[in-house]
């Protein structure tokens, strides 16, 4: 039986035989690595919309129901939104303490230079 799943990165539909369930492919259409399901991603049939009053949850479902865990590419190695977050947020920490211990070193030399 064959297990249908779609492409992370350019929504590509792909069908492989279990017996691939938790390898890692290339994908077809982007070449991009993918991490095939254990097992069968259940496909289901777009909701059609009632002549009611329409709220996004209706449509997309509660918020934050995500059927994997997001996953991000850096570098060729895929890695978790959530590591990605955070190795963005220690940057941009690093880069404001820099900011600063610049903008201190500059105000000590502008009064040095101006003979306090």
């Amino acid at each position: 039986m064959d297990i249908t799943f779609v492409c992370d990165a350019c929504e590509q539909s792909i069908a492989i035989d279990e017996a691939g369930a938790g390898s890692v492919i290339e994908c077809p259409k982007c070449k991009a690595r993918v991490l095939v399901p254990k097992q069968p991603q259940a496909t289901t049939a777009p909701k059609r919309l009632e002549s009611q009053t329409v709220t996004v949850e209706k449509i997309l479902g509660p918020p934050l129901m995500i059927r994997e865990p997001l996953r991000v590419e850096i570098i060729g190695v895929r890695v978790s939104w959530e590591d990605a977050w955070n190795a963005t947020a220690k940057v941009v920490v690093c880069l404001a303490v820099f900011a600063l211990i610049a903008w201190v070193v500059g105000e000590i030399v502008v009064a040095i230079m101006s003979g306090l």
